[in-house]
């Protein structure tokens, strides 16, 4: 539905309004990267934010681990500082759904990179969606998800566009 959406509206509208030549110049979402983030190492806590991860997506996750240690923070090499997973593809649009139904807008901050921008927002309350409100008493305790949509245009005027086509903002 989104796939549809995306190639008669969304990219009728950027034809209209910049001016491309071809199909391939236009810009999209190309994937999308969530992660939680610990501040101390919780066995309880990682496992809980794994767990959710792979609930919104499933997929594996990926454990980020410290490469050096921080004496002042008390966290050594290769203790678990984080979760991360990647979107790609038919979940991307998935995940898209799930953000425009239930999240609805997103307060976020953009970077540039030299093959696009990175859109970065945080998600406080999880307990939105219906699997986490479901088992409250496993998912209370979770950090905030940070979600980074990552687009290839070239100008910051495109991303705005593009982003208000999917209505995301």
């Amino acid at each position: 539905m989104l796939k549809q959406y995306e190639k008669i509206i969304i990219n009728y509208d950027l034809l209209n309004k910049y001016n491309y030549k071809t199909i391939n110049e236009l810009p999209k979402i190309t994937y999308i990267k969530c992660y939680f983030s610990l501040k101390k190492y919780d066995l309880k806590t990682l496992l809980t934010c794994l767990l959710s991860l792979e609930i919104l997506n499933t997929n594996k996750c990926k454990v980020l681990k410290i490469k050096s240690s921080i004496l002042s923070l008390k966290i050594r090499k290769g203790h678990p500082i984080g979760c991360s997973i990647t979107i790609r593809k038919k979940k991307k649009n998935q995940f898209i759904l799930l953000l425009l139904n239930e999240i609805k807008k997103l307060k976020y901050s953009k970077a540039l990179l030299p093959e696009g921008f990175i859109i970065t927002s945080t998600i406080s309350n999880l307990l939105v969606l219906p699997e986490f409100e479901n088992n409250y008493n496993i998912f209370k305790n979770l950090n905030h998800l940070i979600v980074s949509i990552y687009t290839n245009s070239k100008s910051s005027k495109e991303l705005k566009f593009l982003l208000q086509c999917y209505k995301l903002i």
